[in-house]
């Protein structure tokens, strides 16, 4: 767990009533934290020219998700911004925040990009920073989740 998940827990435990044994922390997956609730938490530290960075794997996986909030810290203020991620426009701004989506070499579904029709879609639309806008074919997603 980084520092900034650690202040992450300390917080949701201090200011939003969960016992640890409420909360379940995932080291490689989006959100960070998984409360009993139903709700997810991704804790987000503000680096440098105050951007705030995602993966484009973690937009994915928060927007299949669907009720998470973002905690962002600042290095120096002990108490955080939240936002509801679905508030979120990405790339873009949000207040004096710059939000950045960068690539990794993984994909929302990777099981179901294997095409290589899908994936030039997928490298395209990344490249034009249009990735809240990707419309893959319904055939690509996975049932039950919209084209």
């Amino acid at each position: 767990m980084t520092p900034t998940e650690e202040r992450g827990l300390a917080w949701l435990m201090q200011h939003q009533g969960y016992a640890a044994s409420d909360l379940r922390f995932q080291h490689r997956h989006s959100p960070d934290f998984d409360g009993t609730d139903g709700r997810g938490w991704e804790i987000k530290r503000i680096g440098r020219g105050n951007e705030v960075r995602f993966s484009a794997h973690q937009v994915c996986d928060l927007r299949l998700h669907g009720k998470t909030t973002v905690v962002i810290f600042s290095l120096t203020d002990e108490e955080p911004s939240t936002v509801p991620f679905e508030d979120l426009v990405l790339p873009g701004m949000w207040g004096d925040l710059r939000l950045t989506v960068y690539w990794q070499p993984k994909f929302c579904f990777p099981q179901q990009l294997h095409s290589r029709w899908a994936l030039d879609r997928v490298v395209a639309a990344y490249r034009a920073q249009n990735w809240q806008r990707i419309a893959l074919p319904s055939d690509v997603l996975p049932e039950g989740v919209p084209a």
